[in-house]
């Protein structure tokens, strides 16, 4: 997929009638009024891979590709978008970016409408952090406005993978499919247009989800909450949230000599919570050993689980364990997984989490 720089301008003060309706209806009905997304390369052909929305910018190529005959209807559970020259686009899956700065960055987005005249306005969310570079991206460059008015505008990825805390983490959580959790390396664009004329703010709306999307371990972002501590009376529970962002998964290799990857899918969201008596002792599923009992860990969800404390201490002298999350999204070989966890090494692994027994 190639960037096409030197069309943005262009593109996004004009559109391409062959692709999309430049205006409005003549006599619009404003009845049953629809809106949809297409996405595209102005003058260039392009791969898109998608996955399914809520992997959070996990990708590999063990996934089911999309061919010619079904591109009018999207791939929507995971593999490629071929889109021809000046083709149209559209998915119901997550879009996948590289990082923002690189070729293929940003992306075009056309907004269609029915029986209403075209004049839509695009948001990114959740609402961008204030600071000088966005961490969920912008239009027209990575760094550019959350909100954009036109038919058809570009969005571009930010340079890290876009992780939610604070006030953001609380507007991603109704913000996926449903209502759901918007998770952590995937943004939403909103599309609204207005669909009554005596009335701007009656609108119809439609959302396009862009996952970030790298490779290397180096660039993957996983982490936990609560962190960097908790306390927790023996005997007692401590509830947890996991997210895996930005890393090739589904058995893609991250090792330096490339090593083969598996013929089956690992599924690159794949989190594996863990207990034991410190960073490098760990016991999946917690438990642990006649050294001591440090709790167990019952997943209640693809990034969710229980911590329950144990009802002794450890043992005479410990009184605490560690809480690590490890992910299966990237292999150094086909049978041993990768040391991707929180407390790690990398600028974009989490803490893990010391709980205290009072």
């Amino acid at each position: 997929m190639k960037r096409c720089s030197k069309f943005l301008a262009f593109a996004i003060v004009s559109c391409s009638c062959a692709l999309i309706s430049c205006a409005g209806p003549t006599s619009a009905s404003y009845q049953n009024v629809t809106l949809s997304v297409q996405f595209a390369l102005v003058g260039y052909a392009g791969n898109f891979p998608v996955n399914p929305i809520g992997d959070g910018g996990i990708t590999g190529t063990i996934l089911p590709q999309c061919t010619a005959s079904t591109t009018a209807t999207g791939c929507n559970d995971g593999g490629t978008v071929y889109c021809n020259q000046n083709a149209q686009c559209i998915t119901t899956s997550a879009i996948l970016m590289p990082p923002g700065g690189s070729a293929g960055s940003c992306i075009e987005l056309y907004a269609n409408v029915t029986n209403a005249p075209l004049n839509p306005t695009w948001t990114i969310y959740p609402t961008p952090q204030p600071t000088a570079t966005s961490n969920v991206g912008g239009f027209n460059s990575n760094t550019g406005p959350a909100t954009i008015t036109g038919s058809n505008t570009f969005y571009c990825e930010p340079g890290s993978p876009p992780i939610y805390s604070g006030a953001q983490l609380a507007q991603a959580q109704t913000l996926g499919p449903g209502g759901t959790l918007l998770p952590q390396g995937t943004v939403a664009v909103v599309v609204t247009n207005p669909i009554d004329p005596s009335n701007p703010a009656n609108v119809v709306s439609t959302t396009v989800y862009l996952s970030y999307q790298s490779t290397g371990a180096s660039t993957v972002a996983i982490g936990m909450s609560p962190t960097p501590t908790a306390i927790v009376p023996l005997g007692g529970t401590l509830q947890l949230t996991g997210y895996i962002a930005g890393q090739n998964g589904y058995g893609n290799s991250c090792a330096t000599p490339v090593v083969p990857v598996p013929t089956t899918s690992i599924a690159g969201t794949a989190l594996t919570w863990e207990a034991g008596p410190s960073q490098s002792t760990q016991y999946p599923g917690g438990n642990g050993t006649a050294a001591g009992d440090y709790g167990t860990i019952v997943p209640t969800g693809p990034n969710t689980a229980v911590y329950t404390a144990p009802t002794a201490y450890p043992s005479a002298t410990v009184k605490s364990a560690v809480i690590v999350l490890e992910s299966t999204a990237c292999i150094n070989s086909t049978t041993q997984k990768s040391t991707v966890l929180t407390g790690g090494g990398n600028v974009y692994e989490g803490n893990s989490t010391t709980v205290t027994f009072p």
